[in-house]
């Protein structure tokens, strides 16, 4: 037991009931953490309503015996019915460094750093007369925004990019741009991304910013966030990528061995809200950029209604050039497909061959290294092979051994039936690590492969939650 700045925690190991693709099953073991209230009670709150970014932290070795003390345990009296250990096949999703990272000048190997990218190889593209507007809340000074202003000039010029257009724009002057597309007016451009700085990432916006926030979401023109108290000693450069994808530009992209080149993919998420649930679909292009993302709300549920997830897949593949649609779609569902879904509404009417992947991104087992279990020091995937008519796998992309914790890997399923691409298990494992090293909201590589990503994100963003607002996702409601 441990204090921590809400009470109490307690470390420990859950036992749970994992799925193993359709009609398979595993006992799984994976780290858990209780939190106490004052009274001693369990608190039932989410963990970072608790605990907010001072989790608490175990040491390595003590949660390495407390595990090997209970599988040996579970081994001595459940022997009669359990199997023994899962072993998985492990194998790495980037051998020989296959995947690249491309700037404008040059390629680098998958685990360069991507300021190291940035600057050494060029950013990817930018377009003619890129500028960027700053605009403060109504209780936020002017230094902190000529200071972000002028750092970001800098931050440009730095990789390559002379006489950026940063200036800061009153709040009152957005409004009657807003108020004008409101009455019809058309906006003269669209790649004008806004960065919008706030007080403080503890206080919320103030009413008059949050309904700016709605109006750029409602026309479609796009926006980050800041904050007047973030250190922009390297705030400013982890955005320079997103500001630049905001209009229209890309950091860089990826690439695999040989020329091969990764299909569109479809990213698939459902977040419940407290009467509903959104459902959202990102595309990614070949190169890994976010190419769009598109929403509709149905009844609060975890499987996807018919009707919602046609409209959802159709508006996505009509992104598609019909050029590229030979080479087929990657589509990738959070969770899972239910038993109530239909899986050929996942596949059909797209008008290309499609591979149907399923990927959990939490509740699963550390992915321990044979022959010695040591933790993963590197990306690493491990299959299982056939399990239930399909192949079933365990994905590590940011190992977390150096940090003295273990990892949480992503499940992915597949049945052969939905692999239409004939991607088979380790093209596949090459593909979604290839995508989590694509460009995001900031300059460091990803847990989640990019369709899943974006889709993730922007299901769940709201007022509360503005990581991922500003993207110009379609609200097709």
């Amino acid at each position: 037991m441990t204090l921590h700045s809400g009470g109490q925690a307690i470390d420990g190991w859950r036992l749970s009931n994992l799925r193993l693709g359709q009609r398979g099953r595993a006992l799984a073991v994976r780290p858990r953490t209780i939190y106490l209230r004052p009274d001693g009670g369990r608190d039932t709150r989410f963990e970072h309503e608790i605990v907010g970014q001072s989790k608490p932290t175990w040491p390595l070795e003590q949660r390495w015996q407390a595990l090997v003390s209970l599988l040996d345990r579970l081994q001595a009296t459940c022997k009669q019915h359990l199997q023994g250990p899962v072993h998985l096949a492990a194998a790495d999703p980037d051998p020989q460094n296959a995947i690249r990272l491309l700037g404008s000048r040059a390629a680098f190997p998958a685990n360069t750093n991507p300021r190291v990218v940035h600057k050494q190889g060029g950013l990817l593209s930018v377009r003619d007369g890129f500028q960027v507007l700053i605009c403060g809340d109504a209780n936020v000074a002017r230094a902190p925004m000529d200071d972000y202003s002028e750092r970001a000039k800098g931050a440009f010029e730095r990789r390559g990019v002379d006489g950026t257009n940063v200036r800061v724009i009153a709040l009152g002057v957005l409004e009657t741009r807003l108020a004008a597309f409101d009455q019809g007016a058309i906006p003269e451009r669209r790649d004008v991304p806004v960065l919008f700085m706030l007080a403080r990432n503890d206080e919320p916006p103030s009413d008059r910013m949050i309904a700016v926030m709605r109006g750029m979401d409602r026309h479609r023109l796009p926006w980050r966030r800041a904050y007047a108290t973030d250190d922009r000693n390297w705030s400013v450069s982890d955005q320079i990528g997103s500001l630049l994808q905001a209009a229209g530009g890309s950091a860089h992209a990826v690439a695999l061995a040989g020329g091969e080149c990764m299909p569109w993919s479809i990213g698939i998420d459902v977040s419940k809200r407290d009467d509903h649930s959104r459902v959202a679909t990102s595309l990614v292009d070949p190169n890994g950029q976010l190419a769009g993302s598109w929403m509709l709300d149905q009844a609060r549920q975890e499987n996807i209604e018919p009707v919602v997830l046609r409209g959802l897949l159709d508006a996505a593949a009509d992104r598609v050039p019909l050029t590229d649609r030979s080479s087929g779609i990657l589509v990738i569902r959070d969770g899972r497909v239910f038993e109530t879904e239909n899986v050929h509404d996942y596949m059909r009417d797209l008008g290309a061959l499609v591979t149907l992947v399923e990927l959990r991104k939490y509740g699963n087992p550390p992915l321990l290294v044979d022959p010695d279990r040591h933790l993963p020091t590197g990306p690493v995937v491990g299959w299982l092979g056939q399990a239930g008519n399909g192949t079933l796998g365990f994905l590590v992309t940011l190992p977390n051994s150096t940090q003295e914790r273990f990892d949480n890997p992503l499940k992915i399923w597949m049945r052969d039936a939905w692999d239409g691409l004939r991607l088979g298990p380790e093209r596949l494992a090459h593909i979604l690590y290839a995508q989590t090293l694509t460009p995001g909201l900031g300059v460091r590589h990803r847990r989640l492969p990019a369709p899943v990503y974006w889709a993730d994100g922007i299901a769940g963003a709201s007022d509360n939650d503005l990581r991922f607002r500003g993207q110009c996702a379609v609200d097709l409601n």
